[in-house]
């Protein structure tokens, strides 16, 4: 599990709670499979759990990555994942009708922004490795 990748390593920057966060995600995940036709709480508890752990970790990477990317992308990856999450909410928790589409926009910013952050993050490693290996020579 990428929990316990997390746990492991001692080098990685808020290893303890990634792997909380982590692990958060998979009950959430595992628990969120039942299909919500048959039991609509315990899908909604499992799909809350998921997303609040993917919308942390996803907050938690962006403030780590705010220093090797431009300022101007920060703020633009926040925006995207703070709206289409908050959105979510507000039309889950005032059972709008629009629901169902504000989801599919929450699930796609998520998406987007740990894709993003996730790349710039091991561009920036990567490029401190080159970096580091360039030196020995």
């Amino acid at each position: 599990m990428i929990s316990r990748l997390f746990l492991k390593d001692k080098e990685i920057v808020h290893h303890r709670l990634k792997f909380h966060l982590s692990l958060m995600g998979s009950i959430g995940c595992f628990v969120f499979i039942f299909p919500h036709n048959i039991n609509n709480d315990i899908h909604m508890v499992g799909a809350a759990l998921f997303v609040a752990a993917v919308w942390s970790i996803g907050t938690l990477f962006l403030i780590e990555t705010r220093k090797t990317i431009a300022r101007e992308r920060t703020v633009l990856l926040q925006t995207l994942l703070q709206s289409t999450v908050i959105a979510y909410a507000v039309t889950y928790f005032t059972d709008l009708s629009v629901k169902n589409i504000a989801q599919k926009f929450a699930v796609f910013g998520l998406i987007i922004v740990l894709k993003s952050a996730t790349a710039y993050r091991a561009k920036f490693e990567f490029g401190k490795i080159a970096l580091f290996n360039s030196k020995d020579k």
